[in-house]
This record gives structure tokens, sequence and C-alpha cells, in this order.
């Protein structure tokens, strides 16, 4: 019966410590695998003080104290052990106080809380997504519907501006009907926004090269913005992808302003073009999972301001701005994420306050047919 009891103890799934208060009896099998040794001999004749969290021996000697006579107490409770990490792993402990040759001891089960935390956890995260999933569909759709109403009534008043503008008006009315015509374009502007956001915006995709078409619209954004500052761009093998032009050269360009905002007072923007396998669970900004596969990828990385952990998390909700009242409507990402929606594209960045920060667009790779069209094709 010893020789089974043995056994049971030596394969059971559990950690298993017998200790005397102030030393180590025995260890199973599973009890030296989570603390990382050799074998038994470096456990057994330790204190166990060593391996054991001192709230548990306290919670021993308070037992021991009250069930000397009748020796029939036992506990659970949640408490640390030294893993084989060498750091103080959470598990719960679950004693039994025996006799052995006529002294008190304690026989103690370890369950390893580690896997199970982690599942929790990794359930955690997965409601919090789908959660932000849910929340972004909500108010895609809300934005969608207030653009499109307000754009109607935008028409309207552009259409009025525009007859205005054919009658005999003094200056001051001229004034008034240009103001009214600068407006209407500005509040049409934010309407088209945030239809990109809602992903309503016209969807025409083509078949390019972004090893081609990345440093082309680097060198448009340059020129346009006259940008005399240190940026890098770096483009190897053929990337073909499926994507809308027009909603691609949005993207990068909210992406380039950025950058270059961050890296106003120091530091360099380098834009990469590569080809990259998604195998693992990869999360987008907006909580999408990437789907298992070849992307043509294109980054810009900055060695500028970066940002806080509250401004990450406010990243793409539309109308959340770090500039100035004037400066910006905080619309320039939301759109972006929301036209890369509607190609099937997805979004992930990573910052750190004096750092900089990095903004990946990942687009599923097109086998579908080998030669891309040039941008003059479009």
């Amino acid at each position: 019966m010893n020789t089974r009891y043995e056994q049971l103890v030596g394969h059971a799934p559990d950690g298993i410590v017998v200790h005397d208060g102030e030393r180590i009896l025995e260890v199973n099998a599973a009890m030296i695998r989570l603390a990382g040794a050799r074998d038994a001999s470096q456990l057994v004749g330790r204190p166990v003080a060593d391996v054991l969290s001192h709230s548990h021996l306290h919670a021993v000697e308070r037992e021991l104290v009250a069930a000397f006579s009748g020796l029939e107490s036992d506990s659970s409770a949640d408490a640390q052990v030294l893993c084989a990490s060498g750091e103080r792993c959470d598990v719960e402990l679950s004693t039994q106080l025996f006799l052995d040759a006529d002294r008190p001891a304690v026989h103690v089960v370890v369950r390893d809380l580690t896997a199970q935390r982690t599942q929790a956890k990794l359930a955690q995260i997965a409601a919090d997504r789908e959660h932000l999933l849910a929340r972004m569909q909500i108010i895609r759709a809300l934005a969608g519907g207030v653009a499109h109403e307000v754009n109607n009534m935008l028409q309207i008043i552009i259409g009025y501006a525009t007859v205005l503008e054919h009658d005999s008006l003094t200056k001051p009315q001229v004034a008034d009907v240009e103001e009214i015509q600068r407006a209407a374009a500005h509040a049409a502007s934010i309407t088209r926004q945030l239809s990109q956001f809602a992903g309503n915006a016209e969807l025409r995709p083509q078949i390019v090269d972004l090893a081609e078409e990345i440093p082309r619209l680097y060198r448009d954004y340059r020129h346009a913005f006259g940008s005399q500052r240190r940026m890098l761009v770096e483009a190897r093998n053929a990337v073909v992808v499926a994507v809308d032009m027009r909603h691609l050269r949005l993207v990068f360009n909210s992406l380039m302003s950025n950058a270059y905002r961050a890296t106003i007072l120091s530091g360099d923007v380098r834009v990469t073009v590569e080809l990259k396998s998604v195998s693992d669970s990869t999360t987008a900004a907006d909580g999408r999972l990437l789907p298992m596969g070849e992307y043509g990828v294109f980054t810009i990385a900055d060695t500028g301001a970066g940002m806080s952990e509250a401004t990450q998390q406010q990243l793409f909700v539309p109308f959340f701005t770090t500039q100035a009242v004037g400066q910006g409507i905080g619309l320039g990402l939301a759109a972006a994420n929301g036209l890369l929606l509607q190609n099937e594209a997805y979004i992930t960045f990573a910052s750190a306050l004096r750092k900089g920060s990095v903004f990946t667009v990942w687009i599923p790779v097109e086998r579908s047919r080998e030669t891309p069209l040039s941008s003059g094709q479009a």
C-alpha cells in the first residue's frame, strides 16, 4: 500500500511537498519541475521557507498549535513558490497535517495557477477585443449616418452659395458668400473623413507593387510639404497587393504627417517596405485579428517625441487630437483605419515617450496576377 501511495504521489499532476515546518522532507516529480530543480536532492533538506512563501508557514504554525492534539486540520489558500524562472509564482496550496514517526508533519499539494490565470487573461483580452469591435461598429454606423445627413445639407448650402455668386453683389456680400463656401468646403472635408472612417468611401482596388508605390508616395509627400528633414526609405523585392491607390495615398500621408510633427524638434523618419508572414495571433489597432498568411507591409518609424499610454489608447478614436485647438480635428488616423478596413488591410503601432513611434500597415499579398499596374495606369 505504501508503495502504491508513493507511486500515486510521484505521478500526481500537482506538486507535492512534505515538510516538518522547518525543512522539506519529500517532494514529487511535479514539484521538482515547478521549482526547476534537477532532482529531489536539490529540494529535500532545504529550509521550507526557501521554496514556499512565509504566509504558508505562518498559517501552518497556527494550525499546528490549534490541532496539536488531534492533527485533523487542513486548509487551502493562495500562496507563492520559488519557480524555475527564479521568480515567485502564484499557486494554490492545500495542506494536511499528519504524524510522521510521532512528529507533526505537513503534506502540501501545490497547484500551479500560472496556466489558469493565463487562460483567464487571454479570455479577458478576447472579451475586450470583442467589446472594442462591437463598439467600433456602432461608432462607424453612427459616423456614416451623420456624414450622409450632414453632407446632404451641405450640398444645399454649397448650391445656394453658387447661385448667389452669379447675382449682383456688393463687395461685402461677395466676401460673405466666399466665407460660406470656405466653411462649407471645410465641413464637407470633415464629412468625407467621417465616411472614410465609417468604411463608406468608394472602393476601386488595383494590383500594385508597394516597393514601387510607397517610394513614389514618399517623394510626392516630400515635394508637397517641402520637407528638408532627414527621411529614409527602403524597399527591396516586389511586394504585390490589391489596394485602392487613392486610399493608400491618404493613409500614407496621414501617417507621414504624424511622423513629421513628432520629429519637429529632433529625430528621423524611416519608411520601409517588405513581405511579412503572420502565423500567430497579431491584433490590429482596432481589435481585429490578422488572418494567418503573407502580407505586403510598409512601416513608418520615427525617433521623435513618442506617445503616452493614455494617448495611445485614444489614438484611433474619432475627433481625438493632441494638436492645439484649430490645428487638427482628430479624424486623420480614424479615417485611415476606416479606409484600411475597406481594403481588408490592417494597422498596428508601438510607441514610447521620447523614443518615437512605429506604425505598420498590413495588406494581404495578391497572387492572382503577376504584373502590377503602375500608378499611371490607374
